[in-house]
């Protein structure tokens, strides 16, 4: 069902030694041509080709992106031809409803409301169960849109921060500033929204972790309650299901608790890990994210669509009114034309896909594809483990791994550098700051090595690990891909093994 787009399985960048600086001189013609110029498919599209990333390769476990169905080759080229803009029901005629349907299912796998909900609400002009977007950030910026106009809403002489912003919101409601609260390993795109929306990134209010990269619900509602002292506006409570870096899942009943408590939105960033919500096995991480105001979705990570589909969804629909914008000319109130509720205007019907693989793969094949991916990662954990030389950085609760190589030098005898166990911060060896860096420096220099070398790619970040209470380069392993197999994981730490022993002097 996935394929390969005629990709070679081997090769991640086919022309591995080209360098930027060679590509920034390529690719630097600010001027127009002054003729035709009928050989732009012979020339300029093979060089692009040659010399980019190929993401679908199954040997590529270090990014979200991956292979996608067979079928979206052909697909893609009818919503191109069809060129429909769902903005509007003029220009995405058929294409809107079904928009409305691919949201309706997800949405149903998230809340799971009773049909008589579905009956109602899902064929309503007036409301909406959720959004299509360009991407998660769009995604999210659209649920805390929701949520600050929904926090400072029309009181008095104020018609609301919607009509007349966020300054007299705050004033009107008798605030002394406005944030957001959510975890540390929150998405980087929550900077921009807070900025967008008028707080300022120091208006991102992040708390503190634990062991395994779950926010700490002690110093939320602890937050909470301090904001409360120093009447500041609590926007929103952010749970994370699916950390970019970590692959984390927060106690979202937890913070589900903690919102209903104060009267505050909780919206969960389920970009990456929405879908374990189809696994019968791993679901229950996802618990309470059913009790969520807003969630968002990437089409375009495990969704397995082409890249430009993010999701918002609602519980509540009606609350999209709280952004809702129409125009006498094209996006009528009383319409069905989806762009009155959508932060951009017009944009593709990329839905289209989405639809698609809900309806082909359905939920037992999206369960099957979260449950391999995350038995890959443990079986990658369990094969580096062997070598006695990497150490996790956590233990992976869903399939993105953090891991990194140590000398030598500075395995301590009896430890088990791979071992994850409760006890795991307390057996290992502590290293100092000194230690830690030259360690970082290792493989800073592997992971480049490797990139380099084309064959094998992970990712790096640097984060704090618990294990050592310092921050640390961690190697960055993302599987989704379901072309990958136990031989491609293998073949990444034979990898690194190899271009380990002609550098670890």
């Amino acid at each position: 069902m996935f394929a390969l787009s005629g990709v070679s399985k081997l090769c991640l960048v086919l022309s591995s030694s080209v360098r930027r600086r060679d590509l920034t001189l390529r690719f630097f013609h600010p001027s127009l041509s002054f003729q035709d110029t009928f050989e732009y498919m012979e020339t300029t599209l093979n060089a692009v080709v040659q010399d980019s990333v190929h993401c679908c390769a199954p040997s590529m476990i270090g990014h979200m992106t991956t292979s996608l169905p067979f079928y979206m080759r052909p697909l893609s080229k009818m919503v191109t031809t069809l060129h429909a803009n769902n903005v509007k029901i003029e220009t995405g005629k058929a294409s809107t409803f079904l928009e409305k349907e691919a949201i309706a299912m997800l949405h149903r796998q998230m809340y799971g409301l009773p049909d008589a909900f579905y009956a109602e609400a899902a064929p309503n002009p007036q409301v909406t169960l959720g959004v299509v977007c360009s991407g998660g950030t769009i995604a999210n910026n659209t649920a805390l849109w929701i949520a600050r106009n929904r926090c400072l809403p029309a009181k008095g002489d104020f018609t609301g921060t919607d009509k007349q912003g966020m300054l007299k919101g705050l004033k009107a409601h008798g605030y002394e500033g406005a944030v957001i609260i959510g975890s540390e390993v929150m998405h980087y795109s929550m900077k921009k929204s807070a900025d967008i929306l008028g707080i300022g990134v120091e208006g991102l209010l992040t708390i503190p972790f634990n062991d395994e990269y779950q926010v700490n619900i002690e110093l939320m509602t602890a937050a909470v309650a301090d904001c409360k002292a120093k009447n500041i506006a609590v926007l929103a409570l952010v749970g994370v299901a699916g950390g970019t870096e970590t692959g984390s899942i927060d106690d979202l009943d937890a913070i589900a608790k903690l919102a209903e408590a104060n009267g505050l939105h909780f919206h969960v960033d389920a970009a990456w890990g929405g879908p374990v919500i189809f696994s019968n096995t791993h679901k229950k991480f996802m618990f309470g994210i059913e009790r969520a105001d807003t969630i968002t979705l990437d089409g375009h990570k495990q969704l397995y669509t082409p890249m430009g589909c993010g999701l918002c969804f609602l519980r509540d629909p009606s609350q999209i009114s709280a952004v809702e914008k129409t125009a006498n000319y094209i996006i009528r109130k009383d319409s069905y034309d989806l762009g009155k509720f959508t932060m951009e205007g017009s944009r593709p019907a990329v839905s289209m896909f989405l639809h698609a693989n809900l309806e082909i793969m359905g939920t037992s094949g999206y369960g099957a594809l979260v449950d391999k991916s995350i038995r890959l990662v443990q079986h990658m954990v369990q094969h580096f483990t062997a070598t006695g030389q990497f150490e996790q950085v956590l233990s992976p609760m869903t399939n993105i791994l953090l891991y990194r190589y140590v000398p030598k030098k500075f395995r301590r005898e009896g430890s088990v550098l791979g071992q994850a166990s409760a006890d795991m911060y307390q057996t290992a060896p502590l290293l100092s700051a000194e230690d830690n860096e030259e360690i970082s420096a290792m493989n800073v220099l592997m992971q480049n090595a490797q990139k380099a070398k084309g064959d094998t790619f992970v990712s790096r970040t640097t984060i704090l690990s618990p294990r050592q209470q310092q921050r640390v380069v961690a190697l960055r392993v993302v599987i989704a891909n379901p072309l990958t197999t136990e031989a491609d994981v293998n073949a990444t730490i034979a990898d690194q093994l190899a271009i380990l022993s002609s550098i670890d002097m």
